[in-house]
């Protein structure tokens, strides 16, 4: 992977709260807006709205699986303005709201130590 690309989701990682446009990481980075795309369609296979977008998923399903914290909560940890964008986006992406999701982990979660203590 370019270090420069390892450089910007390292960012996007660290604060995911602050909302990252690519304009301003293109700038950060020192290349120009279509040379980042390119970078991002090149070494993750997806342009960057689509990497970002689940890259922001995969830290919610982390925040609801170890927390009790309300989807308001983690929805502006994550840097979204709206929880309804946010529901919309977590749906489009794993295929369940985010409720849902953290059902089922709960579920499967005892499911596992009914098992382990038998």
């Amino acid at each position: 992977m370019d270090s420069r690309l390892s450089r910007i989701i390292e960012l996007l990682t660290s604060n995911p709260a602050e909302r990252r446009r690519l304009p301003q990481l293109a700038k950060q980075s020192g290349v120009s807006i279509r040379t980042l795309e390119l970078l991002f369609k090149k070494d993750t296979g997806k342009p960057f709205s689509a990497f970002y977008r689940e890259l922001r998923i995969t830290l919610a399903k982390k925040m609801l699986a170890g927390t009790q914290w309300p989807v308001k909560v983690i929805a502006s940890r994550l840097g979204y303005k709206s929880v309804e964008v946010f529901c919309r986006d977590f749906k489009r992406v794993s295929g369940a709201t985010p409720l849902e999701f953290r059902s089922r982990r709960r579920k499967a979660s005892l499911q596992k130590k009914s098992i382990e203590c038998r």
